[in-house]
C-alpha cells in the first residue's frame, strides 16, 4: 500500500521536468490506447455484419501509434484510424514546392518558439499566478490585461507544442488536426473547444459524447454526454481543485450557450 501511494504521488506531483514529462507521456498514451480500443470495438461490430479487417501486426501498429516520436510528448492527438491510414499510404515523390512548404512550417514554428521565449523573459504572465499577493494589488484594468495576456500566451504555447510536431510529421506524410485558432477572435465557448484543440475535441465527441447521446438525443442525454465529456477532461488533466473549477465553468459555459441557442431557435420557429 505504501509503495502504491508513493507511485501515485510520483505521477501526480511532478516536481522535476523528468517527472512532468513522464506524466504527460502517460496521459497522451492513455488517450491513444483508448482511441485504438474504441476503433477496434467498432471494427468488431462491423465484422459481425460481414466486414473483415486485417488483424495482422496490430500490436506493432499500436506501438507505432503510441510511440511515434513527434507526437509522443506534446501531441497533437490523432485518431488511430487516421494514423494507420497515413502510415499505410503508398510512398510518393517529394516535389520542391512541397519540401519548401515543410521547411517553411518548421521555420515558422521555430520563430514562434523564440518569440515565446522572449516574452517569458520580460512578461511574467505565467509566473504571476504563483504570487497571488502581487496579483491582488493590481488595479482592475491591469487584471483584465493580465487575464487576456495569460490566455493569449496559452494559445501561443500550444501553437508551438502542436505546430513543431505537425511540421516534422508532415515530412513523413502524416496529416494532423488544425493548429489552435487565435482565441481573441473566438466568441462562442463551444468554438473554443472545437477550434483550439481539434484533436481532443474529436476524441471527446467521437468516443464519449456521440456514443452516449446518439443522433438527435434528448436534452437530458445531451447534458449527460456533456457532463461525461468534461468529467473525462477533469480526470485526464489531473484531479486537482483548479482543474475541477476550470472544467465546471467550461461545462457551465457550453451548457448556457446551447440553452440560449435552443431558445432562440424555438423563437425563430414561431415567428
Amino acid at each position: 500500500m505504501q509503495c502504491t501511494e508513493k507511485f501515485k504521488n510520483y505521477l501526480v506531483v511532478s516536481d522535476t521536468p523528468e517527472e512532468f514529462a513522464l506524466a504527460v507521456v502517460i496521459n497522451w498514451t492513455n488517450c491513444r490506447c483508448i482511441s485504438f480500443c474504441m476503433i477496434k470495438c467498432d471494427e468488431k461490430e462491423k465484422e459481425q455484419d460481414g466486414e473483415n479487417h486485417d488483424k495482422s501486426n496490430e500490436l506493432l501498429y499500436l506501438l507505432a501509434f503510441c510511440l511515434y516520436f513527434p507526437f509522443l510528448f506534446s501531441g497533437p492527438l490523432v485518431m488511430y484510424d487516421d494514423f494507420l491510414r497515413d502510415m499505410s499510404r503508398s510512398l510518393y515523390s517529394w516535389s520542391l514546392q512541397w519540401f519548401l512548404g515543410c521547411i517553411l512550417l518548421v521555420v515558422r514554428y521555430s520563430l514562434w518558439f523564440l518569440f515565446n521565449d522572449f516574452v517569458l523573459h520580460y512578461f511574467y504572465v505565467s509566473a504571476l499566478h504563483y504570487q497571488p499577493h502581487l496579483v491582488a494589488q493590481l488595479p482592475l484594468w491591469s487584471l483584465c490585461g493580465l487575464g487576456f495576456a495569460m490566455s493569449q500566451f496559452f494559445m501561443m504555447k500550444y501553437t508551438v507544442l502542436y505546430g513543431l510536431p505537425t511540421a516534422v510529421a508532415r515530412f513523413e506524410g502524416f496529416k494532423t488536426p488544425p493548429r489552435p485558432k487565435c482565441i481573441a477572435r473566438i466568441h462562442l465557448y463551444s468554438d473554443m473547444w472545437k477550434y483550439f484543440d481539434n484533436g481532443l475535441y474529436t476524441f471527446l465527441k467521437r468516443f464519449i459524447y456521440v456514443p452516449l447521446v446518439g443522433s438527435g438525443g434528448a436534452i437530458s442525454s445531451k447534458l449527460f454526454g456533456g457532463a461525461a465529456s468534461f468529467a473525462f477532461v477533469y480526470i485526464w488533466h489531473g484531479m486537482s481543485n483548479n482543474i475541477l473549477i476550470w472544467t465546471m465553468f467550461n461545462f457551465l459555459g457550453v451548457t448556457l450557450e446551447n440553452t440560449f441557442v435552443a431558445i432562440a431557435e424555438i423563437g425563430r420557429a414561431h415567428v
